[in-house]
């Protein structure tokens, strides 16, 4: 490796992938497959901008299915690919709206294939469709108000079998827990937000 960043493990235990981010003089920036022996048996793009390229690639989630969701950060996007390793769709660009990424740091994917990714610019959590259509970003950047949802330096994200996520915040050192609501608390908070105004 030139410099390993992310890893993500199929769903079987028989694929691990491991994120090369490489650095600013390499072409290596890629993503090793290995076997459960821990032999390569692959290798994913090289540094570029096309599709199935990355530049600075920083981490990597599998989903139920086999896909792989890889942060191409350097290319403000993220790249999927199916088990096999063939391109199959990106979406993201460089910019300040949602759907936009400046700084991506991290990226989980749950059950329902919806993917969740930190961006350490803006202190906060995208979620996505599988096919990229954004959903709902989670947090904001306060630094110097410690409270739920306020997150300075994002980092690390996971998700588990109960769809809770947990997000990582250097600045506080700190990891929060998010749970998804149901669709009666939804509809609650939504009515609630709408006779606020």
């Amino acid at each position: 490796f030139v410099y390993p960043t992310g890893i993500g493990v199929s769903g079987d235990g028989q694929r691990i992938y491991v994120v090369d981010r490489g650095d600013v003089a390499s072409t290596r920036h890629q993503v090793v497959v290995f076997n459960a022996q821990g032999q390569k048996v692959a290798t994913l793009g090289k540094r570029g901008f096309g599709a199935g390229e990355f530049n600075l690639p920083v981490d990597i989630a599998v989903s139920l299915g086999g896909d792989l969701y890889v942060l191409d950060a350097g290319n403000f996007r993220v790249q999927v690919f199916n088990a096999q390793g063939k391109f199959l769709r990106k979406w993201g660009t460089a910019g300040t709206q949602g759907g936009q990424f400046a700084r991506p740091r991290a990226i989980t994917v749950d059950d329902a294939e919806r993917v969740y990714v930190s961006d350490g610019a803006f202190g906060h959590v995208q979620i996505f469709t599988a096919s990229g259509q954004l959903l709902l970003v989670i947090g904001h950047d306060y630094p110097g108000a410690n409270v739920p949802g306020s997150f300075p330096l994002v980092a690390g994200l996971a998700v588990d079998e109960t769809r809770r996520l947990y997000v990582v915040d250097q600045y506080y050192r700190k990891v929060e827990i998010l749970r998804a609501l149901d669709e009666a608390e939804g509809l609650q908070l939504q009515n609630l937000l709408l006779n606020a105004k």
